[in-house]
């Protein structure tokens, strides 16, 4: 009877609803159009569970792609789900060591990112394999600690799992009134839900109904069950339902139909290699030919049985699996004992910190009053004797040529770091190599800038960008050197050719180049931006932005197309938006231009007034019909005429582009 109970258990393992075939084809459909990685873990994970089983081989593959995607990603909940998948997958084929391996993995990463629903289906799967292995109170412990978190949070699929298996406990244990209390609860909550378990519950019912000798309950009881199994092409589910109905014509005495029905169930059993119940047909093929006096078949089928059980239910793998809980239980409370002890040690740190701090003020002041001291005998001397004056003066000349020294070596590493600057960014022969209709204005406000221009060429795309990274000077050169790496390496590197999924990525990858995950990142940076794709096939034209917009002008009119309202860049605390990426309509000979905030915020003028974006606009207007080279010559000298005697306030670039169909 273990053995039958032990199948049904297998049915209802984790959070998972078994679909048809119609809704696996969908999620293909969707995983072929994706183009955005968290929704292709989603995916991953979705077919994983439908398919674990229909065919538990292609769902384990799917659960692995899940998992190495969502690590990738750094996508934590993706990565957690996926390892129960892979669990499930391991206790479906009865390598329970591989099983508890990957529900206590998904059970550490809970730790830091918790989540009720998930941490309840990872006990309900945790206790499963321990009864399994007849650990049946430790089973118990966790079925518990399930009902309690589904209990609190309302989860009422939840609890009409936790039921189901609190039911398959008493069931092991031959306490059917129990168990028959426990299924009807299951059952109960089920319909609450309105989830897909229904048949699952009617075979756990229909099971202690047959071991109560209520026969007409049972039969149709597993009759529905049966209906559902085939409807969903749920496999695990019609095997064990062949077996539940044999060992009930067993119990009619119907031998021959008992015997028909095992047939089935032992073949789909061998063909996706479901062990329990491959075990559970030989049993009772076993005690069905020895019924009808076929003791050479009866035998043959015993054997096989004992053969079978000594792989599932080996000693040594209980033991492993012991050891590996106690050694995960361990491993947990020795990083708890780490924490605590961390915290004290970082209040002693402070204490020390806060000791160091204040002797060094008492010497600080010692210092000061001695030195001070010290002058005003120098002063003294200085002032009896000539001697001593022209020693000091001397000194003081030497300080002075250590000064312009140094103030000389940090010009020129500044000089040197701007011609790496200027040799790493796109040279204007590259630029009329791959867009000879275009121009670049680029007046950085420092020797070093932070803004910067962009441009990349594939076999089938050009893609530029004019870029404003947080400050000028060193500061925002070295943001800029990170950013423009980073686009080569989504577009150069990666192959992405989407806009906004450029930026997502670009995102992702300064987010963690600059750790600003964590709540200790100390540079919060970031990055305004324009962007553009230009398709050479198709002439389809992308475009997304980070606060900064495109302009496009032809004769008629000026049309802007606004980019997103947050930059490129995050940090600890905020939510990682993604980009919106837009499709420019466009004229043949359209004018296109992106800049950055440095020209309209530029103080000039007779009043000393910012020159403005409506300025700037107006002069697009005025330059629609000049050549490209006389453009970018109007738009310098309107931008010093201008500027005049006032300092330039911030790093000024402009992209202009003429678009060709």
């Amino acid at each position: 009877m273990k053995i039958i109970l032990r199948i049904i258990f297998t049915l209802f393992i984790g959070s998972s609803c078994f679909s048809q075939t119609r809704e696996t084809d969908s999620l293909y459909n969707k995983l072929k159009t994706s183009r955005r990685d968290t929704v292709r873990v989603h995916l991953f994970n979705e077919l994983s569970e439908k398919l674990n089983t229909i065919n538990p081989t292609i769902s384990l593959r799917y659960a692995q792609k899940a998992r190495l995607l969502a690590e990738i990603l750094n996508f934590q909940k993706g990565v957690i789900k996926a390892h129960t998948n892979i669990g499930v997958v391991y206790y479906r084929r009865c390598d329970y060591s591989s099983a508890l391996e990957s529900y206590l993995t998904a059970e550490k990463l809970l730790e830091s990112h918790p989540n009720s629903a998930l941490l309840s289906d990872l006990y309900n799967n945790i206790a499963l394999v321990y009864v399994d292995i007849d650990k049946l109170s430790v089973a118990n412990d966790y079925f518990n600690k399930s009902i309690k978190i589904d209990t609190e949070s309302k989860h009422y699929e939840g609890l009409a799992y936790s039921y189901n298996n609190l039911g398959s406990i008493y069931a092991l244990r031959n306490e059917l009134l129990k168990a028959k209390k426990f299924f009807e609860l299951s059952l109960k909550y089920n319909q609450i839900s309105n989830d897909d378990n229904l048949p699952y519950i009617l075979l756990n019912l229909g099971n202690i109904n047959r071991r109560l000798n209520n026969l007409s309950t049972a039969t149709r009881q597993i009759n529905q069950s049966l209906l559902v199994f085939q409807r969903n092409d749920d496999i695990i589910g019609v095997a064990s339902v062949y077996n539940e109905i044999a060992d009930l014509k067993i119990s009619q005495n119907k031998y021959q139909e008992a015997i028909s029905y095992l047939s089935k169930s032992l073949s789909l059993s061998k063909q996706y290699k479901l062990k329990n119940q491959l075990q559970h047909s030989y049993e009772s093929l076993s005690k069905a030919y020895e019924l009808t006096d076929n003791y050479k078949k009866a035998n043959y089928y015993f054997k096989e049985n004992e053969k079978l059980k000594d792989q599932i239910y080996s000693i040594a793998n209980a033991r492993n699996l012991i050891e590996m809980q106690t050694k995960y239980e361990s491993e947990k409370r020795k990083q708890e004992l780490l924490k605590t002890n961390s915290e004290i040690d970082k209040k002693n740190f402070q204490i020390n910190v806060f000791r160091i701090g204040f002797i060094l003020i008492i010497l600080l002041v010692f210092f000061i009053i001695y030195n001070l001291r010290e002058k005003s005998k120098i002063n003294k001397i200085i002032m009896k004797q000539k001697q001593a004056v022209e020693i000091q003066n001397k000194i003081i000349e030497e300080k002075n040529i250590l000064v312009e020294t140094q103030n000389k070596d940090i010009k020129d590493s500044i000089k040197y770091a701007q011609r790496i600057q200027e040799a790493i960014l796109p040279p204007k022969s590259l630029w009329n190599k791959i867009l000879p209709n275009s121009f670049v204005i680029y007046q950085p406000k420092d020797i070093l800038s932070g803004d910067f221009n962009w441009i990349a060429e594939t076999d089938t795309h050009i893609f530029l960008a004019a870029a404003d990274c947080t400050g000028h000077g060193v500061p925002g050169a070295l943001i800029s050197l990170v950013n423009y790496n980073l686009l080569n390496k989504a577009v150069l590197e990666k192959g992405i050719i989407n806009t906004g999924e450029i930026l997502d990525a670009v995102n992702n990858w300064l987010t963690e180049s600059l750790h600003q995950e964590s709540e200790n990142s100390t540079v919060k940076d970031g990055m305004d931006i324009s962007l553009i794709s230009i398709n050479k096939i198709t002439n389809q034209v992308q475009f997304s932005g980070a606060f900064n917009s495109l302009y496009i002008v032809n004769e008629q009119e000026l049309k802007i197309i606004k980019g997103d309202k947050f930059p490129v860049g995050s940090f600890f605390g905020e939510e990682i938006n993604l980009f919106n990426t837009i499709d420019v309509q466009y004229k043949n000979g359209d004018l296109l231009y992106m800049f950055t905030d440095g020209y309209p915020d530029q103080f000039g003028g007779s009043k000393g007034k910012k020159y403005k974006y409506n300025r700037l606009k107006e002069n697009m207007n005025k330059i629609v019909s000049y050549s490209l080279e006389d453009q970018r010559s109007f738009m310098l000298t309107a931008f010093y005429d201008w500027k005049g005697d006032f300092e330039q306030v911030d790093d000024v670039l402009m992209i202009g582009l003429k678009l060709f169909k």
